[in-house]
């Protein structure tokens, strides 16, 4: 909480929520990927900019990404105690919240801090709708919506999101080929999911068209197939 906003990025990142506290404007863009092309919704806008409306000092952004960031990190060494059954709980504990990339990209105002939230819930869900990787602690149908929601939320703060299409398609043909009549339920709640945090991106593409409101992302998304041959 004492340290200076330092960097183009974390002083970007705080001023689309600072702009959206001060003014109520809706903030149909959040980060610039490049100069003139910004990733679109408002979730991040908001996520900074109402803290700072409910709590008016400069520390509230701070205060709800750290704790976000600690109730991710609580889920995911809850989960991961239940995996490694045999590993001391307070060594997993102890070492997920003090990694250096935890500390320092889950703590700080920058868009890529608030991927942590997202991508934890996305994996957990992904891992639990794998029949060989469930341990059966969360609800099947619960998993897919865990994946949709991280899904579009890591979609608002960073382009990684194109990188969880295989993981997600992957689940739904395992989940087609072991439990084919609890397919519609799972992509119901899988649509669920994209809609609750999804729908933070509705107003953006709304007003201004499905090209522009894409913020000028499509031109850095681009499928290498050259890719698929270098894999290993």
């Amino acid at each position: 909480l004492c340290s200076n906003i330092t960097g183009d990025d974390p002083r970007q990142t705080y001023l689309i929520g600072l702009k959206y506290a001060c003014t109520g404007s809706w903030p149909y863009f959040g980060p610039d990927v490049v100069e003139g092309m910004q990733v679109p919704g408002a979730l991040e806008g908001l996520i900074v900019g109402l803290p700072l409306r409910f709590l008016s000092i400069p520390e509230a952004p701070y205060l709800l990404l750290n704790l976000l960031s600690f109730g991710a990190l609580c889920l995911l060494a809850w989960y991961f105690s239940k995996r490694l059954s045999n590993f001391p709980k307070w060594l997993l504990w102890g070492w997920l919240m003090t990694a250096p990339w935890a500390l320092d990209f889950s703590t700080n105002i920058l868009n890529v801090s608030y991927v942590l939230f997202g991508s934890v819930l996305f994996f957990i869900g992904f891992f639990e709708t794998i029949p060989v990787l469930s341990l059966k602690v969360i609800s099947p149908r619960f998993c897919f919506f865990m994946m949709g929601f991280g899904w579009l939320w890591i979609a608002q703060f960073h382009l990684s999101y194109v990188l969880l299409g295989p993981f997600i398609l992957f689940a739904f043909i395992l989940q087609a080929k072991t439990r084919l009549s609890s397919l519609p339920v799972s992509l119901t709640f899988f649509l669920l999911g994209c809609l609750a945090s999804g729908s933070f991106l509705f107003p953006t593409y709304l007003q201004y068209g499905f090209h522009q409101g894409a913020g000028g992302t499509q031109e850095a998304l681009s499928f290498n197939p050259s890719n698929l041959l270098e894999v290993f």
